[in-house]
């Protein structure tokens, strides 16, 4: 079951409105600004439209212009993205958007998140009680397993284990690989076994979920004879021996028969996929991904990915395909393009990561593309060859110029990921990676910049003192992975973020960048399958030009009108893309009434009152 969806439903239902209207209500904000929170939420089935949309692409791809089809996927994040700001401006305790989950402490404090559980927002036990009652608790299943893959799914994967243990006797069991770096770090408290969860599992899940399910079979402890996790026994916590990772031949192919395919907000679902377990590299300094599989690293053969592949299309009828490689291996990507079928044979598209190496050429690029790679992301990091090395990247600047030369004259989309503050960069180093990404648009096709964290399990712990890395105990009782500390030299965290924060910002004033920073990484790849990297950056620019509103959009797919909504006003518009609410009277109000009613799109409006149009743009900036 994926709750996540459920969450997103449940925050864009009737009934979330209600409670997010009663709580506007309740609160000490002056009548004006209650009147505009109440206007967005009395419009919530109109963002549910929007969302709704992009399913209907689905059936008719084939007669919606590209360009009408990158219009929908605008408008649809745009609005998701706005409602869900609205939300964490009224709730209290949480902030929610289409990216992550946070609660407001940022940081967890035990304390606080004790106090959380104890009594969680409403919105957010609302919503856990309703998942289990009526999605989870009726399967009367012998086991469960939560996977938390992120801190932002921490503060649900206690809540949910907590209503779990109050209601039922059903072992609970917690995957992926925040518990178990807490629990390495010294952050996971004895407690939080048999009152949030029963078992850790520490890496791979298969095998010591089937043993579980075999000891419960035969009546025998669940634990007995498990490799691989972590549980309480007695006063104490133990952890068994650990669980060799499976060997990519020894993996079926992924079964997404249960999953909710057609529920997703998508106009074409992208199923995920693996060419190889491990990294091949696993020596970046910076990375503690490689933990799952204890730095051990084994590749998929062509013929089993294409199998894979082959059957994962008949059976959902998936035509789009991530490969979630720590980093796709230069010789799998060489066996894929000349193995699998050309894309124009098999409508099939892809896309991945993958490492910056000495060894690629144009060619790689150029058979990517003729199987249907249309993008793919990479860890640039640093554009300085010392900081580079710093990193045990095994790459330079020179490397990475030439690799994304060749991938964008193959018609290859490359996103590349930078950070600043890693332990030494100087600001000439940072200076070098921004003057790179700002004077090479023509190579990177868009790009996500953040700040270097100090998390557990990175091999730069096995080395601190190199770096001259001094661990503080600032915050020492707080839940989480990342370290703080001091160093003796270099850019601090805080310039790191200035860096960060200047780059970012030159993102959304570039033409070019902000012209596809809006664009979600899910759909990406989906929107280059049906128009080309050059058209879709035009039509972005496009937007941009005109206020950040699609020319072709009707002013219902914009903005709701809510007809006499008080006294004050004869009525009031609501601006979906950025829940910028505007009350208007007389002939502004009846011109607004009449294109409403009339269904006219913006470039008409524009061209006959372009006034009004000017009102819309006020509050809208690129994402």
């Amino acid at each position: 079951m994926d709750l996540n969806l459920a969450f997103y439903d449940w925050l864009l239902s009737d009934e979330t409105a209600e409670i997010v209207i009663r709580h506007v209500k309740e609160s000490s904000w002056n009548a004006s600004k209650k009147q505009g929170y109440q206007a967005i939420f009395s419009c919530v089935e109109s963002f549910r439209k929007d969302l709704t949309a992009l399913k209907i692409l689905k059936r008719e791809k084939t007669k919606v212009p590209a360009n009408e089809v990158v219009k929908y996927h605008y408008l649809a994040s745009r609005s998701l993205h706005a409602y869900l700001s609205a939300i964490s401006d009224v709730s209290t305790g949480f902030d929610i958007s289409p990216r992550e989950f946070r609660v407001s402490e940022g940081t967890l404090n035990p304390t606080s998140l004790q106090s959380m559980l104890f009594s969680p927002p409403e919105i957010l036990g609302t919503f856990a009680k309703n998942a289990l009652a009526e999605s989870v608790l009726p399967v009367q299943t012998k086991l469960i397993g939560i996977s938390c893959i992120g801190m932002e799914q921490l503060y649900f994967t206690l809540l949910l284990g907590q209503l779990l243990k109050a209601a039922t006797n059903i072992p609970i069991i917690v995957g992926g690989t925040v518990l178990i770096r807490l629990f390495r770090r010294g952050r996971l408290s004895n407690e939080w076994f048999e009152k949030y969860f029963d078992i850790i599992v520490a890496a791979e899940g298969e095998i010591p979920c089937e043993r579980m399910l075999a000891n419960l079979r035969k009546g025998r402890p669940l634990q007995e004879k498990v490799p691989g996790i972590i549980y309480r026994e007695d006063d104490s916590v133990v952890s068994t021996r650990r669980q060799e990772p499976l060997k990519a031949s020894e993996c079926p192919v992924p079964d997404f028969s249960v999953m909710p395919l057609e529920a997703y907000y998508s106009a074409e679902i992208t199923l995920p996929l693996l060419s190889s377990r491990g990294c091949y590299w696993g020596k970046c300094e910076f990375c503690s991904h490689g933990m799952v599989y204890g730095k051990r690293y084994s590749a998929y053969s062509a013929q089993q990915l294409l199998n894979t592949v082959v059957a994962l299309s008949r059976r959902y009828r998936a035509k789009h395909f991530a490969f979630y490689d720590e980093a796709i291996p230069p010789t799998v990507i060489r066996r894929l393009g000349s193995t699998f079928p050309a894309s124009s044979e098999t409508g099939w598209y892809f896309t991945g990561l993958i490492r910056f190496e000495k060894s690629y050429r144009d060619v790689d690029f150029e058979r990517l593309r003729r199987i249907g790679f249309r993008s793919l992301y990479v860890g640039l990091e640093s554009a300085s060859n010392r900081v580079l090395r710093l990193m045990n990247k095994g790459t330079t600047q020179e490397t990475i110029l030439a690799n994304l030369g060749a991938a964008t004259r193959g018609g290859i989309w490359m996103h590349c990921f930078v950070f600043f503050g890693f332990p030494g960069e100087t600001e000439t180093d940072a200076n070098k990676t921004y003057e790179f990404v700002m004077d090479h648009p023509d190579r990177i096709s868009s790009f996500g910049c953040g700040t270097f964290m100090l998390e557990h399990g990175a091999p730069i712990f096995e080395h601190l003192d190199d770096f001259g890395i001094r661990l503080t105990h600032q915050q020492d009782d707080t839940i989480g992975l990342a370290y703080f500390y001091e160093l003796p030299k270099g850019i601090n965290k805080q310039r790191a973020a200035e860096w960060t924060q200047k780059l970012n910002q030159a993102l959304v004033e570039d033409p070019k960048f902000s012209a596809v920073g809006w664009i979600p990484r899910e759909h990406l790849s989906y929107l280059l399958s049906i128009m080309s990297a050059d058209d879709l950056v035009k039509t972005g620019m496009d937007m941009a030009s005109f206020g950040w509103l699609p020319r072709s959009a009707k002013i219902d797919e914009v903005v709701s009108l809510l007809p006499r909504p008080s006294s004050d006003y004869s009525s009031i518009i609501v601006n979906r893309l950025s829940c910028g609410v505007l009350g208007m009277n007389g002939n502004f109000a009846e011109l607004m009434r009449l294109f409403y009613e009339e269904g006219l799109d913006l470039k008409h409006i524009a061209d006959h009152s372009p006034t009004l149009v000017d009102r819309l743009v006020l509050t809208l900036r690129p994402m």
